[in-house]
Formats: C-alpha cells, structure tokens, sequence
C-alpha cells in the first residue's frame, strides 16, 4: 500500500530524529537504518548513499545542497517542503519479517526495498512535474525528483510493521530550459495508488522468488500470506485500530485525513525496552492467537516463481479478455487510462510481477484489438472537465489518454443509433380521444405535465426521454399517459432497477410494474414474455440504469417494434455501472422536461434545490443556512446526536420523518442512537433479541434489503416488528402498506433486515416524507445532496461536523478551512458518469 501526504514545515525533522540521528529512542530504543537518496534529480545535486540532515534540511528548505543557495527563484522557504509517500508491506509479511527466521527476514527487507525502489522509479518517470508562473499555473515536464528514504521496522503502537517513509522534496529541474521549480503534485496525487498496487505485485514476486511464498487472493491491490489467519493479523494492527477509531470518531475519510489521524493519534514514544523485550511480547501474541514460530517457517519453500505472460501468448490474450469484458475495466466507468491498467494487471496477479513487465504488458493490452483510443496523451493540460452536448460538466483525466474498449463502445454505438434510427417509428401512439379524455380527467396537471403526457402519447418515437426535477410530478402525469395508452389499445408494462422504485411506480401511475432484472429474464426467455408491436415500456429511475443493461431493453424494444418511455433525472444519484447512457440520449433525442418542484412547500426551498441541482452550489447552501437548516457541530459524535435528537423531538410531534446518510457505519450509528432514544421512552420492549449482529425488540421500525416474493417483502419495505419467536428466530412485522409478514431467521441472520430509522441516499430514493434530517460528509457529491435534500416536504436539515485537524503543532497545516468551505469544495464535484461516445465527441476525436 501507498498512502501520499504533505509534510508541514520542519517535518522532517522527525525522520531525522527517529532515522538519522537516533535522538529519540524511537520504538525499542535502537536506531533505525540511516536514510538513503532517491531520485535521477537528487543524483544531479550530488546526492548518493546515505542521507545527511543538514543537506536534508537545505533540500527541503528549496536551498543548493552544499550551500545556503536557493534553488529555485521563489522567496523564502516553501509553505508546504516536500510529501511523505510511505510505502508499506502486508501485515503478514511484517509478520515473517519480525518473527520469522533471520534469514527469511533479511530477505523479506530486501524485497520491500527493491519492491519500493522499482515503484518509486516509475513514480517518478510519470509524476516528475514543474509548476510556475502565477498560482502555479505553468505546468512544465520535469526530470526525475528529489527524496530521501527511510525504512522503519514498527508501527507507532509498537506492532511489527515494515514501510519505508519516501521524502519527495517540493522542488524539481526542467530539462527544457535547466531551471529548478517547485513539484506540481497533482500527477503524483494521480499516481499514488497506482504506485502503490505495483509495490505490491513487485513485492509479491520478489518474496516468491526469494522465499517460495504462497499468496491469498489480491484486494484493493493487496494480498496477505496464504495460511496466516486473520484474527492473526487483526491482533497486530493495534495502530491502523486506532486511525480507523479516530477516523470514525471525527467523520473524516481520505488521504489526508488519514494523515492528518495518524499525527492525531500519535502516542508518546517508549524508551528503555530492547529489541528482545518486543520480541518477547510479539511472540507471546502471536502464540496467544494460534500461531506459533514453526508456523511461519512452514510458510517458506512452498511456491515457484510463475512467469508473467509475454505479450502475443495465449495467457496474455485471456487477461487481456478479462480486462476487457463487461466486469473488468469498463464494470463501472465506460473509459480508462494507463493507471487502471496497470492496476488492473497488477490485481489479476497474486503471485505478483515485475513492475517493469507489468508495464509492457499494459502497453500491449492498450494497442490491442480490444481496446480503441479516445485521446492520446497530449502533456499537461490546465482544464480537468469535458463540457457534454446539455452543458453539464463532467470530471476527465488532465495529463492522460483515455481509452474504451470495443465492447462498451459498440453497446453504446448501437443504443444511441437505434433510439435515433426509431424517431419516427410511428409506434405506442394514442387516439387524441383517447388523451383529451385522460387529460379532462385530472384538471390538476400543470402546463408541463400536459405537455409531456401529449409528447409521450403522440410522438410515436420508438424512444421518448422524459427529465424529472425531484418533486416534479412524474409519476401523476404518467397515470394519464398510461390512461390514454390503454384507452388506444396498448399493453404499458412499467419497470425500474429497484424493485421498491417498481413499486411506487405501479402506485403512483397505476402501470403494472417490476424491476428491469425481471423483465429482461422475461424477455430473453421469450413466450408469454416477449414484447408486442402495442407494448410500451415505461423504466422509471432510468437515470440510475446502466448502459449496458439499457441496451439490451432498447435491442428487445426495436425487435418487437414497441415503444419504451425514459424517465429519470440525471441531476440525481448516479449509475453504478458503467453509465451516461440516459444523458445521452436525452441530448441526442431530445427530452421532456418537468423543471417545476411540486414538493416541497416553502418556495426558498425550491429555489435552493433548483440552484443545487443547476450546480449553483454556494448559493444553494447560503439559503440553508440563512434559513436554519445547517447544523455545524464540532465533531461527528456531536453532530449525530443532534440530528437523532432532532429527529426523536420530531417523531413524538407526529408526521413522517427519515435520517439519511451516505455511509453505512453512519446509518448503523444513527440507528442504534435512535433505539436508546425510543427505548428511554418506552417505546420498545426492554429486552432486545440478537440476530446475526443486529438486535431487535418488539416497536422496532425495520427495512428489508432483499427481495423475496415468496415472503411478500422487497428490497426496501418497511414495517414495524410486532413479535418476535425467540426459540427459532422468527420476526413478524406490520407493513407500512398494513399486511402481516413474518420474516424467518434465516433471512435476517443473512443481513437482510436491518433498523429502519435512518437509511442510505440509494434506499431512500423515491421516499416522501415531511422532514428529512441529513448528515452529510464534506466529501458529498452534488447528486447525491441533491437526492437526500429533496425528500422532506416540509424541511430537509443538514447535519455536519467541523473537520478535527488540531494535532501537534509542529505538524499542524497552516490551513484548513472550515466544514461548510469543505462542503462547498465537495458539492462542486459532480458524481455524473459520461459514455465513451460523449466524452469523444467532446474532445473531437476521430474513432
């Protein structure tokens, strides 16, 4: 792994301290291995072999190394000296390098180091960069950096831990001109978790050769010891333990709150124990959890090196098939670069590679037949966004090409041309009979709902595309739609990804409705399933449906000659996989729009989800905050409880109230918060029934995440527990929609029903209620605030907390802004995903 940080003035001194100099009896009380240069730079400056702390000092300061001459033309020390990228092995392989045999545990060092040295070298071919000129806005190529390497041994906490701290100094030379200038750092930001999966694969060859070790499968890049359990190493993570509590504690997440956690979270360091007192202990742990010495030692001779596959080979053709298939490159995003590729590779390989072959083979896979180039690298550019057809901005790559694959671009290259190619398909037509009298019958449709009743019943296109603003009354001008079809003599079959959002649909519109997983198994089944010339199909939430998925619907759709009505808002949450299909086709076919907010009651709300939905995001805000509805707290502990005891305050006055959250952890806590609340007041039983790691009592509000019609319940029904059989686990709950339904143990112990009190943005998709009571996490898209803020009829309430940066001093940025600066930076990012086919067509470039 491969976290990336900035170092604050006079950080380095704390390496030097606990490396270099030995000052601080740093862990067991030796000193660790004195720090070596890094970098094609640092060799330019003279710098070799072992790192001396006055000409770190200097280097960090933008100074000449032998002197006091600055390198650069900038004034004064740089606010920010340098980035602390820290590389570190797998618990398990500290495991063998701090228990195992010295002869294996040399070895495994020597891994780690060549491991880091070989990352660290592509690191810098891609991530070597100059910024200058006002606000750094030049951005110039650079030749190799300046950084210093230090291996520890330990964790802060005193658990075996392997990682070396790469000091990468603010500074670099452009060839083109010999001048120094400071590090633009975004590309290394860009590059960090690349990096950091090749660390692993070289990692993982290198202890294979030199050990013959056997490898879990790889996740998230990373793959422990075969054989090593994993209460094992839980045991020996006591300070990632206490990063992920503070982490939790706070409400932060990322990078740089991980960072920012660690220095947070930092005990004072122990002196006096010798490296055999640490031995000692660790050894005794280990033992107290099952393993023992020989354990490890069985753990070498067991695996041979495995070649990679050479490009052209029949191996190399089927990884090249994975990467491009439907679940491999494109699963969630329809373009790529270079980086996913070699992440791609580099997790596809537990026996891990050479970082250098891994590259060649990456650069194979990209000139294959599978791949097609969107944009080649074009160096460095200052705009990060592509501009779609309809004006909205979505985020792309700044120094990489993009690339597709022929699969996802030949789905997308057929659904568009074939919702084109039916326009005047002449098909799912209504009688104008037919539509004055669904029309006469609800004298409440506003001018726009007419509007798009008669557009969907009348345009005969094979594809209508209606756009809902939340709130906008789709579902009530849809029943008149569907009055009309019927009327005519056509069959409308409703549907939806959810099987929740299916429900309401058939509610709210009266079309007979499932989820589109359902349908389509229908449809490929054939028969009684098959779509008719007279069927039209109405997807609700179709901004949520994947491209993939609404190809197959729309090649169904053409063969049958019927016609399928999208409906959704692309403004709301986004696509899972791999999407844009629904934007698309909207700017391409034309759309119907329903802009006028119908739900919530108090008109500055109105404007305000408008203006956040438009992207206006700071002014959308202010109007919350002048209006009471931001609760700023100091912590998220602080701010939780607020919000459940708001809720709690609003609940006992009556009405329909939900707690939203974008994280699961923060809909659990909120949950049990909620509980203590009832419980205190009586309204559940004392005594609670544990199921799998959930407990229940009788007055328990509930929500299914799973459909199961043979029990009556979906993917989102909600209800209230009346019994429970605590002899087999069974649970009967009362419905909202008022049937009796008993849950069996077994679909609960699987997770399956969870507390109902607070929810995700995804599950509460769709839901009306009165007052919603959102906590928000300043990483927030705009989409996802958007969907969460537009539930409440009467009042939607924004819960956050200050971001917690008061550590040490002497680490301490110079500044941080404040939760609702946070905020606005995060709602300015949109979730919004782009088909390959647009982001070519707006960067003009020729398939």
């Amino acid at each position: 792994m491969l976290s990336l940080g900035k170092l604050a003035p006079g950080q380095q001194q704390y390496y030097l301290d606990t490396v270099a100099r030995g000052a601080e009896e740093y862990y067991t009380g030796t000193k660790e291995a004195p720090g070596q240069w890094l970098g094609r730079a640092a060799e330019r400056l003279g710098l070799h072999g072992e790192v001396d702390p006055d000409v770190l000092h200097r280097v960090r300061n933008g100074a000449e190394p032998r002197t006091d001459t600055r390198l650069t033309r900038a004034q004064g020390a740089p606010s920010v000296p340098g980035f602390d990228a820290t590389f570190c092995a797998p618990k398990s392989v500290s495991l063998l390098y701090s228990l195992g045999p010295r002869e294996a545990s040399n070895e495994v060092r020597n891994a780690h180091d060549a491991a880091v040295g070989a990352s660290f070298k592509l690191l810098e071919e891609v991530a070597a960069r100059a910024r200058r000129g006002k606000g750094g806005a030049q951005r110039i190529e650079a030749d190799g950096l300046v950084a210093a390497a230090f291996r520890h041994r330990t964790s802060r906490a005193g658990d075996p831990h392997l990682h070396t701290h790469v000091l990468v100094a603010n500074v670099v030379q452009a060839p083109s001109d010999g001048r120094w200038s400071a590090l633009d750092a975004r590309a290394l930001y860009a590059w960090a978790k690349t990096a950091g999966y090749l660390y692993e694969a070289q990692l993982r060859t290198e202890l294979t050769r030199r050990l013959g070790l056997e490898w879990q499968a790889t996740r998230n890049g990373i793959a422990d010891l075969a054989a090593i359990p994993a209460d094992v190493l839980k045991a020996f993570s006591t300070r990632r333990a206490q990063i992920e509590a503070h982490l939790a504690r706070v409400g932060e997440q990322g990078p740089r709150a991980s960072q920012v956690a660690a220095y947070a979270t930092r005990a004072p360091k122990a002196t006096g124990n010798g490296p055999e007192v640490s031995q000692a202990e660790w050894v005794a742990r280990a033992q107290a959890h099952g393993l023992e010495l020989g354990d490890l030692q069985a753990l070498l001779g067991r695996a041979a090196p495995t070649e990679l596959p050479a490009p052209g080979s029949d191996a190399a053709n089927l990884l090249f098939e994975r990467l491009a298939e439907p679940g491999g490159l494109t699963a969630h995003h329809a373009t790529f670069g270079r980086r996913e590729v070699l992440r791609g590779i580099a997790e596809a390989l537990p026996p891990g590679a050479d970082v250098g072959p891994i590259c060649e083979l990456a650069d194979a896979f990209l000139a294959s037949r599978h791949v097609v180039g969107i944009r080649e690298a074009t160096g460095l550019r200052t705009s990060d966004v592509i501009r779609r057809r309809d004006g909205t901005v979505v985020p792309t790559r700044t120094d990489d090409a993009i690339w597709t694959t022929r699969e996802i671009l030949d789905i997308e290259e057929r659904l568009t041309k074939g919702a084109i190619r039916r326009r005047r398909d002449g098909t799912g037509v209504a009688t104008p009979s037919a539509l004055d009298q669904a029309l006469a019958a609800r004298p409440e449709l506003s001018r726009e709902q007419v509007r798009l009743v008669q557009r969907v019943t009348r345009s005969g296109a094979g594809v209508d595309v209606v756009e809902g603003a939340a709130g906008a009354g789709k579902t009530f001008a849809l029943a008149a739609a569907r009055q009309a079809w019927e009327a005519s003599g056509h069959r409308v079959i409703g549907c939806s990804l959810a099987a929740r959002a299916a429900a309401q649909l058939e509610e709210g519109s009266g079309i007979a409705s499932m989820t589109l997983d359902r349908l389509l198994r229908g449809l490929e089944r054939g028969g009684a399933g098959a779509l008719g010339t007279n069927d039209i199909v109405v997807v609700d939430e179709a901004a949520i449906v994947g491209t993939r998925k609404l190809a197959k619907l729309l090649d169904h759709a053409e063969t049958a000659h019927a016609k399928v009505v999208l409906v959704g808002d692309h403004h709301q949450l986004p696509e899972i996989d791999a999407g844009g299909a629904f934007a698309s086709l909207a700017a391409r076919l034309g759309s119907t729009r329903l802009q006028d907010n119908r739900r919530q009651a108090a008109s500055w709300e109105r404007v305000a989800l408008a203006r956040l939905r438009a992207g206006s995001t700071d002014r959308a805000i202010a109007a919350y905050e002048a209006h009471g509805r931001v609760h700023i707290e100091p912590d998220l502990d602080a701010a939780r409880q607020r919000l459940v005891s708001d809720w709690a305050q609003a609940r006992g006055r009556g009405g329909t109230h939900v707690m939203l959250a974008s994280q699961l952890r923060d809909v659990d806590e909120l949950n049990r918060l909620a509980r203590d609340h009832l419980r205190a007041q009586g309204h559940l039983e004392p005594t609670d029934t544990i199921l799998g790691s959930r407990a229940f009592a009788a007055g328990d509000e509930v929500i299914t995440n799973r459909n199961d019609y043979d029990l009556g319940v979906i993917n989102g029904t909600r209800g209230t527990v009346t019994h429970i059989d605590t002899g087999h686990g069974r649970i009967r709950i009362r419905t909202t929609d008022g049937r009796d339904v008993e849950i069996p143990a077994e679909y609960t112990l699987a997770g399956n029903l969870r507390h109902g009190y607070a929810m995700s943005f995804h599950k509460a998709q769709g839901t009306t209620v009165q007052q919603s009571f959102v906590l928000v996490r300043d990483t927030i898209e705009r989409e996802y605030a958007y969907s969460g803020l537009s539930r409440g009829t009467e009042a939607n309430t924004i819960y956050l907390a200050e971001p917690s940066y008061r550590v040490e001093e002497q680490h301490a940025p110079e500044f941080e802004p404040t939760a609702l600066d946070r905020l606005g930076r995060g709602l300015h990012h949109s979730g919004a995903k782009s088909m390959a086919l647009d982001i070519n067509d707006a960067l003009g470039t020729e398939l």
